[in-house]
């Protein structure tokens, strides 16, 4: 599962949601960070980023932890104080 591999960044917190197969993704201060598929942003969807994005087909994934470090292009969400999550797939 691609938020099992997300576990093992520092920064990132991801906790089941109660729902089968969910995971949240959460930053510094248990604020969201910015989920962005291809470079498109998800917004209700990062929780479900394990049903979205099958690990198979990911390429790449890049994660920011916070404002200053994440690209000013990625900055999707509010300023983006807990950074982003960008997935590329294949």
């Amino acid at each position: 599962l691609l938020t099992e591999t997300l576990r093992r960044v520092p920064g990132l917190t991801i906790t089941p949601t109660g729902r089968r197969s969910v995971n949240a993704i959460r930053g510094r201060m248990q604020c969201r960070p910015a989920v962005l598929v291809d470079g498109v942003a998800v917004y209700n969807g990062a929780d479900d980023l394990d049903l979205l994005v099958p690990p198979s087909n990911v390429l790449a994934v890049e994660v920011y932890t916070g404002v200053a470090s994440t690209p000013p292009n990625f900055a999707v969400l509010d300023g983006n104080a807990c950074g982003a999550v960008l997935i590329w797939t294949r």
